[in-house]
């Protein structure tokens, strides 16, 4: 059981025909060492514990249990999402099964909502569910069918064994059953219409392990009314959602589970040393050591992505390294002190971010007086002309866009709305067709939306030790789909076409060159819209491609 627990994650489970008497029911439990896990359980029903629901209570909650000798029914909540689930045992003897098939009907007519049945049934739907022994489970499968039909239930997606009882016979005296099964009904698809269950090898036991993974509806496939780029920021922001649920369940606090996991590695090993030949503590030490190199793995790409260090290849345990680029990387970014315009030294948080505001309010915000552009000056360069026009507004194509997404690399840090370039290029396949399509509306239609062409203001050092405002420059932060406009851009093409410029100065024969390094802050970080608009105008710019 813990095995199954720790190697596929699970945060709840049905078990079955236990044998465990209820006088030694509080001795087996505390033997299995899963805190912060409950258990309920049909005792009242049968001496030997034919139905226990273990389940994690940090994660899920479960209430309305009702028992019975060959059923627990109860609901289950996590997050946002609840089902009811019903934990099944069918008798052994056909006519006391018929007492389950009532209470399923029974429980059908008074609960409405998403519904999964699973366990075993002790039936077969139909002839090939079964090889070898006789024919008598071929009658009973009528009423198990009647008994689907009437709850309006239908078996869940599966994959694994076909099979999912043998009783471990050699040769001809082999029998092979599916009595074990998930079941679903159509408020399950309505909900969880992604979901599925394996049925496992059946190992040392003679039933298959079952195990469900539920999912959601995938966000992604949602239907959003809209225009393309309206559809495609809507189901960034559900994904999103999911995404937190998603590391909030599985890796929030992933260090203090790799601690966990190192601890209970250890203590296995240690019970190893002393019965190394006790198969149940191999099985449940290989399982904690495949799970303990997960977090280890987890927690060394989350640190990597909050150290920024991407010369530095995954693996080698290199955790501690990562830790200590994090930190660094805290003390060297956080600005502890600043003079402010008017000379006066800052230290609180509060009064540096105000000063900050109000010195890059003044240096962006808009001039009342400009002067306009003489267009003698612009009629005496170049201009557009008409070939010019048809190159700027030409369609742009698919492989121009998945060629300008992937050309950003994908280990940056994620840009304001939370994604980062990876993210596309990883699942391009599902989101590609999305991107596309709003970018192509986007040249089309000559609007974007205001959540897209969003960013962030990043302030960094100019200098090795800033005092002061003029010591620190802003950056902006884009987000992936202003990128995705924008093929081929890259920062270091204008280092590189300096570096080649200036690299013959020094020679003394050729023509006379002089090179000036000019201060453009100011004047770049002030250039107004108006102006940019009557220059483009001057240059015989379209106006859809200025619009």
């Amino acid at each position: 059981m813990k095995n199954l627990i720790v190697s596929k994650r699970l945060c709840a489970m049905g078990i079955l025909e236990t044998r465990v008497r209820p006088v030694n029911f509080d001795k087996v439990w505390r033997s299995c060492k899963l805190p912060n896990w409950n258990v309920i359980n049909n005792n009242s029903f049968s001496e030997l514990g034919r139905i226990w629901i273990v389940f994690n209570l940090v994660v899920i909650q479960i209430s309305n249990v009702t028992y019975s000798a060959q059923c627990i029914h109860c609901d289950v909540k996590w997050e946002d999402n609840e089902l009811f689930w019903s934990v099944a045992y069918g008798s052994n003897d056909e006519h006391t099964r018929k007492d389950l098939w009532r209470k399923l009907k029974n429980f059908r007519s008074h609960n409405k909502g998403a519904w999964l049945v699973m366990g075993d049934f002790n039936a077969i739907s139909n002839a090939g569910e079964k090889i070898g022994g006789n024919d008598s489970f071929e009658h009973s499968g009528e009423e198990f069918l009647q008994c689907i039909n009437d709850c309006n239930l239908s078996e869940l997606k599966k994959s694994g064994c076909e099979f999912t009882w043998t009783n471990n016979q050699a040769g001809e005296a082999r029998i092979w059953r599916k009595l074990d099964r998930a079941l679903i009904n159509y408020e399950w698809l309505d909900r969880y219409g992604d979901s599925d269950y394996v049925a496992l090898n059946t190992g040392v036991s003679d039933h298959s392990p079952l195990i469900v993974s539920i999912n959601k509806k995938e966000a992604w496939n949602m239907e959003v009314a809209g225009c393309a780029m309206f559809r495609l920021v809507q189901k960034l922001k559900n994904l999103k959602t999911r995404l937190k649920d998603l590391n909030l369940n599985h890796f929030s606090g992933i260090s203090l589970k790799v601690k966990e996991s190192r601890k209970l590695l250890e203590e296995l090993q240690n019970n190893l040393q002393k019965n190394p030949l006790n198969e149940d503590l191999l099985l449940e030490e290989r399982a904690v050591s495949i799970h303990y190199r997960n977090c280890l793995c987890a927690e060394e790409k989350f640190l990597k992505q909050k150290s920024r260090i991407s010369w530095l290849k995954l693996g080698d345990s290199n955790n501690k390294f990562f830790h200590n680029s994090v930190k660094v990387r805290r003390c060297r970014n956080r600005i502890t002190n600043l003079i402010d315009a008017n000379g006066n030294e800052l230290k609180s948080q509060e009064d540096i971010s105000s000063a900050m505001v109000d010195f890059y309010e003044k240096l962006f915000g808009k001039s009342n007086q400009r002067m306009h552009i003489d267009p003698n000056i612009i009629d005496r360069g170049p201009k557009l002309g008409e070939n010019d026009f048809i190159s700027f507004v030409l369609e742009v194509t698919s492989e121009e866009i998945k060629n300008a997404m992937f050309s950003i690399n994908g280990e940056k840090a994620p840009w304001p709305d939370g994604y980062s370039s990876l993210f596309f290029q990883k699942n391009w396949a599902i989101v590609g067709g999305d991107v596309i399509e709003a970018v192509k509306e986007f040249f089309y239609t000559g609007k974007l939306l205001g959540q897209v062409n969003a960013t962030s203001l990043s302030i960094i050092p100019k200098t090795s030790s800033p005092s002061s405002l003029n010591d620190y420059r802003p950056i902006a932060c884009c987000n992936v789909l202003q990128c995705a406009f924008i093929p081929g851009r890259r920062i270091i093409d204008n280092v590189l076409l300096a570096h080649e410029l200036v690299h013959d100065y020094h020679n003394d024969r050729g023509v006379a060159s002089c090179a000036m390094k000019v201060d453009l802050r100011k004047a770049y970080d002030t250039i107004e819209w108006d102006f940019l608009e009557e220059m483009l105008l001057g240059l015989h710019f379209l106006r859809r491609f200025i619009d």
